[in-house]
């Protein structure tokens, strides 16, 4: 984050972490339904979708008991959260956002902003954490990861 001067690549970081998070759900609840090979997409031989298009697919889906992601995905978009497309300020962006920035040495965040990045850093890398525990059939390995894992309460 910006302290002391200096802006670290944390978000650029996050967002990476981002779009492994999208991306792993797609390959896991859109690709492998449909019958593609999934290799095919990590080895870059098939082109994802863009991350708009994975959002839109995923929050689709319906187990066959008519569960759904209700918003997990959706919540990163423009018209929600819009995470993506601030995230993406930083590592596409022109450079207008991190000049501003450099520019007025007292911009920075609040302490509520730093403890929401990292709530969502930690809240992707868990729930990406147990999707691969259940595609691998590591279950005895995912009731110990819960068990040991704090999720925040819902305010």
């Amino acid at each position: 984050m910006y302290s002391g001067g200096y802006l670290s690549s944390g978000i650029v970081l996050v967002r990476t972490m981002l779009e492994i998070y999208v991306k792993s759900y797609y390959l896991e609840f859109i690709a492998k339904e449909r019958g593609d090979n999934v290799i095919d997409y990590i080895e870059e031989n098939k082109d994802f979708p863009s991350f708009f298009q994975m959002t839109k697919e995923l929050e689709e889906v319906k187990s066959p008991k008519g569960d759904s992601f209700e918003g997990v995905f959706s919540q990163f978009t423009k018209n929600y959260l819009a995470s993506y497309e601030k995230f993406s300020l930083f590592s596409h962006g022109k450079g207008a956002f991190l000049k501003a920035y450099y520019e007025h040495e007292k911009m920075s965040y609040n302490t509520e902003q730093i403890t929401d990045v990292l709530y969502t850093v930690k809240g992707m890398f868990s729930t990406i954490a147990m999707l691969f525990f259940i595609i691998q059939g590591m279950h005895e390995e995912l009731g110990e990861f819960i068990n040991k894992v704090e999720f925040p309460s819902s305010k």
